[in-house]
C-alpha cells in the first residue's frame, strides 16, 4: 500500500535550512559524520533546531518520523522526543502523533486533545495524563502543546493514538460485548464460550491475571481442553466482527470492537495465554509488533493519510528486526517498524537513541567496555549529545557497532551489536539519561 501525503513546509524554514547547508559543520574535533546537537542556550539539553537543520530534507520528504528510545522514561530523550515533535507539528505539517501505550488505556487522553479543538477539553488530569504508560514532566508539556495547537488551529488540528496492545484485557472483552449488543452482530453464543473457556478472559483485576499466568507457567501453557474450544469461539467472533467489516466498519461501534479484538488476540497470544510456551517464540514476541504496525496503518488510514510521528523503543521502529533477535533469540522475529515497510508499504524516517550510561523509568543499565562500543568512542568526545550519520563518516569505517538497549547485568553490558544503518536512518546519543520526573503517579504498573 502506498500513500500520498500533503508535502507542507514554512517560508521560514526554507530560508533557514537554505542558510544551514551552507554554514553546517560537524563540529571540531569530532569523528567524521558526528554532529554537536547540544543547545546552544541549556547545557545537556538537545536542540531540536540544530537536528532539523542538519535533516531537514529528509524530514520534509518523509511521510512519518519514527523515534525510538533504547530506555523508556529518560528525561533527556523524552525532551528531545517532544521538541522534535513540536516542530515537526509546527513547521513541517506533521498532524498525527503515534506513542507506545496501550490503544484503550489512550482513549482518555485521544479524546482530550480532540476536544481542544472545541476549547471543551476541562482540565488535564492525572486521569488523563495516565493515558501514558508512564506520565512524565516532558509528556504532560507535549500534551499541553498539542491542546493548543488545536485550540488556535481548529481546522487543522494535530491528533493523538496509542498504537500498543497492552490494555485491561476484560475492558477490551467489554467493547467487543457491547458492540455485539449495539449493532445485534449475533455473538452472543462465541462470546460466552470465550469466558468460558479462554484463560484470561474472566479476570477482572492484575492481582487475578498474575495468579493465573503463574499456573500457565507450571503446566507450560494453556490446557488443550480449554486452548481448542478458546481458539473455535475466537474464529468465530473474528469472523463475525469481520463480516460487519471490523477496523473498516462504517459502524463506530463495530469498528472500536474491530481494534479491541485484534489488541485482545496479540495481548493473550503475546503473554501465553492463549498457546502454549513449547510453540516458537516467535509466535508469541512478532505478534504484538504486528498489532502496532496494523494499529498505526489504520489510523492513519481513518485521520486521512497525514504526516505522522511515531514515539516508541528502539526495538518497534527497527527497520529490520526486533530487538529479541538482537538478544540472541531466533532470527524470525519481527519489529513493527519492518512490519509497517514490508506488509503496509510505510518507510518512516527512522530515529534510533543511544547512550553511554542509560537510566529511566525501568532503571539503570550498565556502562560499555568494548572497543566496539559505539557508546564508549562517543562518550570520549565529552559531549553531552551527538547525532550520528550512519551512512557515512565513523559509523561506516566498520560493520558492526555495539549500542545501548536496555542492557543490564543479565544481558551484554555493552548492549546489543549491530549494523546501525541496517535499523534506522540516523542516531541520537545521549552520554547520560536520568528519570523523568512524574507529572502523575501511575494507576498502574509500567506495562499495565
Amino acid at each position: 500500500m502506498k500513500l500520498t501525503f500533503r508535502r507542507e513546509s514554512t517560508l521560514a524554514w526554507i530560508t533557514l535550512v537554505t542558510a544551514a547547508s551552507q554554514n553546517l559543520s560537524y563540529g571540531a574535533g569530532l569523528p567524521a559524520g558526528v554532529l554537536n546537537l547540544e543547545s546552544k542556550s541549556a547545557a545537556g539539553r538537545f536542540s531540536a533546531e540544530a537536528f532539523l537543520q542538519w535533516k531537514a530534507s529528509e524530514i520534509q520528504a518523509a511521510e512519518g518520523v519514527a523515534i525510538g528510545e533504547s530506555v523508556h522514561g529518560s528525561e533527556v530523550y523524552e525532551q528531545i522526543e517532544r521538541t522534535l515533535t513540536e516542530k515537526l507539528i509546527q513547521d513541517f505539517g506533521y498532524r498525527i502523533v503515534f506513542f507506545e501505550t496501550g490503544w484503550n488505556r489512550s482513549q482518555i487522553l485521544s479524546r482530550y486533545i480532540d476536544a481542544c479543538t472545541s476549547g471543551t477539553e476541562g482540565v488535564l488530569t492525572a486521569d488523563v495524563l495516565n493515558g501514558f504508560y508512564y506520565a512524565s514532566t516532558e509528556l504532560k508539556s507535549l500534551v499541553e502543546f498539542m491542546c493548543q495547537w488545536n485550540r488556535d488551529h481548529a481546522s487543522d488540528p494535530v491528533y493523538f493514538r496509542g498504537v500498543d496492545v497492552w490494555d485491561r484485557t476484560w475492558e477490551l472483552q467489554d467493547l467487543i460485548e457491547k458492540a455485539n449488543a449495539a449493532s445485534s452482530l449475533g455473538l452472543e453464543t462465541s462470546l460466552k464460550a470465550i469466558r468460558q473457556n479462554c484463560w484470561g478472559a474472566d479476570v477482572q483485576n492484575w492481582g487475578e491475571w498474575k495468579v493465573l499466568a503463574r499456573i500457565s507457567d507450571r503446566l507450560k501453557g494453556v490446557p488443550d481442553e480449554f486452548r481448542i474450544p478458546c481458539e473455535k469461539a475466537l474464529s468465530e467472533v473474528e469472523k463475525g466482527l469481520a463480516s460487519a467489516g471490523g477496523i473498516s466498519s462504517s459502524d463506530p461501534q463495530v469498528l472500536i470492537a474491530g481494534r479491541a479484538y485484534r489488541n485482545l488476540l496479540a495481548r493473550w497470544i503475546h503473554m501465553d495465554q492463549y498457546i502454549g510456551r513449547d510453540a516458537p517464540l516467535s509466535a508469541h514476541w512478532n505478534v504484538r509488533d504486528q498489532a502496532q504496525a496494523a494499529n498505526l496503518v489504520s489510523f492513519v488510514n481513518e485521520l486521512g493519510k497525514k504526516k505522522y510521528v511515531w514515539i516508541t523503543h528502539t526495538s518497534h521502529v527497527s527497520k529490520k528486526g526486533s530487538a529479541a533477535s538482537w538478544w540472541g533469540f531466533p532470527k524470525d522475529l519481527y519489529s513493527a517498524g519492518q512490519y509497517l515497510r514490508d506488509h503496509h508499504g510505510l518507510r518512516p524516517f527512522t530515529i534510533g537513541t543511544t547512550s553511554f550510561k542509560a537510566e529511566g523509568s525501568q532503571g539503570s543499565f550498565l556502562s560499555p567496555t568494548d572497543s566496539r562500543s559505539l557508546d564508549l568512542l562517543l562518550h570520549q568526545t565529552g559531549m553531552s549529545i551527538l547525532g550520528v550519520d550512519v551512512l557515512q563518516g565513523l559509523v561506516a569505517g566498520q560493520t558492526d557497532w555495539y549500542l545501548e538497549c536496555e542492557n543490564d547485568a543479565a544481558g551484554d553490558p555493552n548492549g546489543i551489536l549491530m549494523n546501525p544503518s541496517e535499523h534506522y536512518d540516523v542516531l541520537i546519543y545521549v552520554d547520560h539519561t536520568t528519570p523523568t520526573p512524574a507529572a502523575a503517579t501511575p494507576v498502574s504498573p509500567y506495562y499495565p
